[in-house]
């Protein structure tokens, strides 16, 4: 097996995430986003899944991902079944988690150089413990 270092510091990787804030090549976001290889959408205006709708879906289509990350917050919350046939439809896989679960998977889907994007919802006033 061979291993190399990443020359690419263009690619939004999730540097480091706390329950109010995720920091992405150097930025510090504390309202939830839309993250992708090359592109991050800030604000998206959900703080919890129930505020998910098909509009807001709409710019996470647009990216033509193949895997969509949803990051539920601090605790897994499974999408809605609107929610499941919409990414259905967009021929597109979708896998809920914890928001911490889905930083991890989104870094460790980039480095296999997926077509991932991933939907990051955080609690502007959650405690920064809680993670």
């Amino acid at each position: 097996m061979k291993f190399s270092q990443s020359d690419s510091d263009s690619i939004n990787r999730v540097r480091a995430y706390d329950a109010s804030s995720i920091t992405i090549q150097g930025t510090t976001y504390h309202q939830s986003l839309i993250v992708a290889a090359n592109q991050i959408i800030s604000p998206w205006p959900v703080q919890v899944l129930a505020d998910v709708s098909l509009e807001l879906l709409q710019p996470v289509a647009a990216l033509q991902a193949d895997i969509w990350l949803l990051g539920t917050g601090p605790k897994h919350v499974f999408p809605s079944k609107s929610i499941r046939q919409f990414a259905q439809q967009q021929a597109v896989g979708l896998e809920s988690m914890s928001t911490s679960a889905a930083c991890r998977t989104f870094n460790i889907l980039l480095a296999e150089s997926r077509n991932v994007v991933a939907l990051l919802m955080l609690d502007p006033e959650a405690d920064t413990l809680a993670v």
